[in-house]
């Protein structure tokens, strides 16, 4: 049960990192577009005419980006910790998928042991150590059904 909890606060932790991922996504997307203008914006910075239409976006979408309060440097740290944090999560959260797995498969090995030792000891019929499904339950049928109460 305390590795269901560790998964369950693994999971809480990570939809809060891609909500803020996701809050900061138009700004990722226009560093991304500032990165990729950088080289255009260099030669045109060097004298190139041929870069204007890139030079012109480039100037825009960082004009866009400090109306918003933010620079390309802080930018980045920024996407750099959210990327972090979303690696460690799911390191986090891996890490419990494979304690789950093995506490499953130790669990079920000493179930099997016990039913096992219970046989051969013949005290009690195979599966009584919790290996079997429980019966199932028997369709109720229609006429056995009492009437509902009406709606309120």
């Amino acid at each position: 049960e305390s590795l269901r909890e560790k998964q369950r606060e693994a999971d809480r932790e990570r939809r809060t990192v891609l909500k803020e991922k996701k809050r900061f996504s138009g700004l990722f997307e226009k560093l991304g577009r500032i990165k990729e203008l950088l080289p255009a914006e260099n030669s045109f910075r060097n004298g190139d005419d041929f870069f204007a239409r890139e030079h012109g976006e480039y100037t825009l979408l960082l004009e866009e980006l400090q109306a918003e309060g933010y620079t390309v440097e802080t930018l980045e740290k920024i996407r750099k910790r959210v990327d972090d944090r979303l690696a460690g999560i799911n390191e986090k959260r891996k890490a419990v998928r494979t304690d789950i797995k093995m506490a499953g498969a130790m669990r079920k090995e000493f179930t099997e042991t016990l039913d096992q030792v219970l046989t051969e000891r013949g005290k009690t019929e195979p599966g009584l150590a919790g290996t079997e499904k429980e019966p199932e339950q028997e369709p109720v049928k229609k006429e056995d059904r009492k009437t509902r109460q009406p709606k309120r």
